[in-house]
Parts: C-alpha cells; sequence; structure tokens
C-alpha cells in the first residue's frame, strides 16, 4: 500500500472539514477501513488517514499541527507494552500530546469479540456452523483457547520488550508468534542470551507468564491480537477455498458496531478538538 505523503495530507486536511485524525495503516491499509466503516456515522466530523507505522504517525501530527492553521490533527496508535497509567494520563487535562493509545494491544484485540467470530461462522455456513463455532459460548471458548496457547510467547515478547526499554534498541530481540511455545524453553534462550549481552537474569519470565494466566483480564493488553486473530482465520472451517484476511475482516466490522472502548475514544478526540477549535473563534 502507497501513503499519501505529508504534503499530500495537508492539503487533503486543508480541504477537509472537522477533525483528522491520523492511524497506523501498516501494509495493507486495514487499519483506514476499519474505522471508516465503525466510524461511518461521524464522517461529517472526523477523517481516518493512514501511515505506515506509529512513529510516522507522530511524525504526521507533529508536522501537519505546524503547518496547519487549525491544527484539527490528532493521532490514534495501538498500545503495544503501554502500561495502564500512561493510557489514563492521555486523558488528563494537562496531556500535552496529541497521539492517543488504545486500550488494547493492536486494532486486531478489537476484532476478537465472541458475537462477531459466530457472525463470520453464519456467512460462511448459514444454519450448519462448524464445532467450535456453533453458539457464542462455543465462540467464546475457542478464542479463549487460541489466546491461552499464545501466552508463552506474549509472555516472552512482554519482556523483550521492556529489556529494550530499559537498556536500548541494542537488546531488541525478535518477537515470538507461535503457538503454545515451551515456556522452559523459551526462558533457557532468554537466559543464554542476557547472560552473554551482560543483562541481569530473566527470572521475571515466569512471573509475567503466571501474572498471564492468572489474569484473563491483562490478555487484550499484552497479548497481540493480531497473533490470534491470524491464527483464527487460518483455522476456522470454511467450506470451500479460503479467502484472504482482508475478506474476515471486512465480513467482522460489517456485521458488529464500534466497541465501546474505540467509541469513547474517537468521540473525545472529537469533543476536545473541535470543542477547542470553536472556542478559539469565539475568541477572534
Amino acid at each position: 500500500m502507497s501513503y499519501l505523503s505529508l504534503d499530500q495530507l495537508l492539503l487533503r486536511i486543508r480541504s477537509g472539514k472537522g477533525l483528522a485524525i491520523v492511524i497506523e495503516g501498516i501494509k495493507n491499509g486495514d487499519d483506514e477501513w476499519v474505522y471508516s466503516q465503525w466510524f461511518g456515522n461521524l464522517a461529517h466530523l472526523v477523517t481516518f488517514y493512514p501511515q505506515d507505522g506509529y512513529s510516522r504517525v507522530y511524525d504526521a501530527v507533529e508536522n501537519l499541527r505546524n503547518k496547519s492553521p487549525h491544527k484539527l490533527i490528532a493521532g490514534i496508535i495501538d498500545r503495544d507494552f503501554a502500561t495502564e497509567i500512561e493510557v489514563k494520563a492521555q486523558f488528563e487535562a494537562d496531556y500535552a500530546q496529541h497521539v492517543y493509545r488504545t486500550k488494547r494491544y493492536t486494532l486486531e484485540n478489537y476484532l476478537l469479540e465472541p458475537e462477531g467470530w459466530l457472525e463470520i461462522a453464519s456467512l460462511f455456513w448459514r444454519h450448519k456452523h462448524p464445532v467450535g463455532f456453533r453458539t457464542l459460548e462455543e465462540c467464546s471458548q475457542t478464542i479463549e483457547l487460541v489466546f491461552k496457547s499464545f501466552l508463552p510467547a506474549a509472555a516472552y515478547n512482554w519482556l523483550v520488550w521492556d529489556l529494550g526499554q530499559k537498556y536500548g534498541p541494542k537488546y531488541y530481540l525478535n518477537y515470538k508468534d507461535t503457538p503454545n511455545l515451551d515456556p522452559e524453553k523459551l526462558y533457557f534462550d532468554l537466559r543464554i542470551y542476557c547472560q552473554r549481552e551482560g543483562l541481569p537474569s530473566p527470572d521475571e519470565y515466569e512471573l509475567r507468564l503466571n501474572l498471564l494466566r492468572r489474569k484473563k483480564e491483562l490478555w487484550h493488553q499484552k497479548v497481540s491480537g493480531k497473533m490470534v486473530f491470524n491464527y483464527l482465520i487460518e483455522n476456522i472451517p470454511v467450506p470451500r477455498s479460503r479467502p484472504d484476511k482482508h475478506l474476515f475482516i471486512n465480513y467482522y466490522v460489517s456485521r458488529t458496531e464500534a466497541p465501546k472502548e474505540l467509541n469513547r475514544l474517537v468521540n473525545f478526540l472529537i469533543t476536545k478538538y473541535l470543542k477547542e477549535a470553536s472556542l478559539a473563534k469565539s475568541a477572534i
């Protein structure tokens, strides 16, 4: 997918109305489509513009706000491993940045509700759903089992992220994205790596894995929905040839409403920025 340059974005924003929200749109353009579909009823107030990854979102928002007279520009990026304190801070009155994180790890984490997967199964199979997708309860159990299979990888990725944050980019390791990995082997690999690089022993790996196993409420914060979503679309039975990921996303989004969390975030931004613009105009 090609992305608009900053100059092209600026022209679009100047010719449009309402608030411009720059979002992540890595590789495929799904993010823009999802936001535009879920918030189509707010098209007179907000337009979504994709850029290639979160760092490009930051750059675009900063540059566009510097060049735009009305500054009706904000950004939304994935939560990734941001803490609850960081997520809550962006809603405080003294928050000085203009890029906001979602409450879930990735956009795909919002595509993992059992209601949406029951709808997908209905579109493929009509009335004879496959095992694991026959009822809302079965869909919920299926999704939960897939999440559980990725917990060893998620705990590894979480610790790898913190190592990079604490000791610098040099110590970033590649994330794991495979289900049912052996926790003991992951810990052993981390321990050998830390010994070789002179880092403290990664004993927290087991603590984090156990925390994820005990606290289901952390899954959408610490487990990448991309892994879970991709696994589901690769393994849900389909009656004919398997369509690509985009069609699954289209099915899901067209049959569901915007999640409450995203709704609150988008409406918060609309209220904040359009109200500020309205007050600025009234003061002139």
